[in-house]
């Protein structure tokens, strides 16, 4: 296998980056690394369901394959590959990668919360330190259901040859964009549009939620992003919003054909918060006028974040931490359904991300570049003071996978199944390293 693949994990948050192969090897490899945890979260989803709402494993197989069905030819064999690294079946794979498709499936559930309600914050460049932009993103989805799996909040690296490297941010197998980052320092990101756009599902288009993936990974530039997406159609009614560190901009895609997409231009000089509805004004009366009960709290959510953000001459990554750290009841925009948060600096390609916030108070900051560049110049990606060492002490080290001589040793729940002929495995850093062979 042509796949290489390294892994590791930052403080609870996994990063897997995978270099070269085909999709279906890049799947594997995804699935053997992380195969404990795609487990537990399939077992976690089946059981929620059946246990709480009565939903049966069929009916959460027949879901995620419609999914799968408006999933392009090029990623689905990701998704078999996953099946086989990981040692799940395809339908158990479908599972995770369609779980955010499963709240219409409850009795009297939300019919339009079948996609994330979220918040999206932007700091134009003369308003952040040193004249660059910072972005931010609030993902709001069922935290009962969901917040367990955002506890292991996964960054999906793609090194593919001839194309831009590009990260995303997602729960473990979810194989596409709920939010991705390039490596020319562009961001998108998602927000449900149904309050304004339609409850509409078109089953015969490309879901856009992969789209955003083949898209980032074919932009060399914002306007190579925006001659891409201003072409798109969607599946379902969404707001994509784009930027990179001197642009910001908003498409307001309606899955209903006789109102199609229709671009927002935000002032490009001042901060552009987006939530749940559409903001172009031409619109008119095709599309309901939004309320907080019709749009998830979603124009208290945009004011609070608007007036937090417009207390600051300058803004740096500190400030953002704190702006997102306020409660809506408090005049913010994290509630209860927030389960995970992410601030981007594009001009350092800096990551900082925080899952389950309302419970922790810890962010996570990963330094993308050497991820997404080294990987790519190099052969291999073995990072200095990273290396494998060996310890006679009795620690153990936890839900990781090493190579170390040919030799796989894989821990779960804690349990060493160890072919070192040596101690305990220790790892400096938490990095894997793995070369996939045919």
């Amino acid at each position: 296998m042509s796949t290489k693949v390294s892994y590791q994990n930052f403080q609870g948050v996994n990063l897997v980056s995978l270099t070269g192969g085909s999709k279906y090897e890049q799947g594997v490899a995804y699935g053997e690394v992380l195969a404990p945890t795609l487990q537990g979260a399939r077992n976690h989803l089946v059981k929620i369901f059946a246990e709480k709402y009565n939903i049966t494993y069929s009916k959460l197989v027949r879901s995620s394959e419609l999914f799968y069905e408006r999933y392009p030819d090029e990623f689905k064999p990701y998704l078999v590959g996953m099946a086989d690294g990981s040692g799940l079946e395809l339908e158990g794979i479908n599972i995770l990668n369609g779980m955010t498709t499963f709240i219409p499936l409850i009795e009297n559930g939300d019919l339009e919360g079948n996609i994330v309600h979220c918040t999206y914050l932007y700091i134009p460049n003369d308003k952040g330190k040193d004249n660059h932009s910072l972005m931010g993103r609030n993902y709001d989805f069922y935290s009962e259901i969901y917040g367990p799996l955002a506890s292991n909040l996964t960054i999906t690296i793609f090194n593919d040859e001839g194309k831009v490297p590009t990260a995303t941010i997602a729960m473990p197998g979810e194989g596409y964009c709920p939010s991705c980052v390039n490596a020319n320092g562009l961001f998108m990101e998602l927000n449900a549009g149904s309050p304004s756009g339609g409850n509409y599902l078109v089953q015969n288009r490309q879901t856009m939620l992969a789209t955003k993936l083949q898209v980032m990974q074919n932009s060399s530039d914002f306007n190579s992003m925006h001659n891409q997406m201003i072409a798109k159609e969607s599946d379902y009614s969404l707001i994509i919003n784009t930027a990179d560190d001197n642009s910001v901009f908003s498409y307001e895609y309606s899955s209903n054909s006789s109102l199609g997409m229709k671009p927002f231009v935000p002032q490009q000089n001042d901060i552009f918060v987006s939530t749940n509805f559409y903001q172009n004004s031409s619109w008119g009366d095709d599309i309901p006028v939004p309320t907080d009960a019709t749009t998830w709290m979603g124009i208290t959510r945009k004011n609070n974040a608007q007036n937090l953000a417009s207390k600051y001459q300058v803004l740096d990554v500190i400030d953002m931490k704190e702006i997102m750290s306020v409660d809506l009841q408090k005049g913010g925009f994290l509630w209860s359904p927030t389960i995970y948060q992410m601030i981007f600096q594009p001009d350092k390609l800096l990551l900082s991300v925080r899952t389950n916030p309302t419970m922790n108070k810890n962010w996570v900051d990963i330094d993308l570049h050497d991820w997404f560049f080294s990987s790519i110049s190099q052969e291999k990606y073995e990072a200095e003071d990273k290396t494998l060492k060996c310890s006679d002490s009795n620690d153990l080290v936890f839900g990781g996978l090493f190579l170390v001589g040919g030799a796989l040793a894989i821990t779960i729940a804690g349990v060493v199944a160890q072919r070192l002929g040596c101690c305990n495995p220790m790892i400096n850093g938490d990095l894997l390293y793995v070369d996939l062979l045919e």
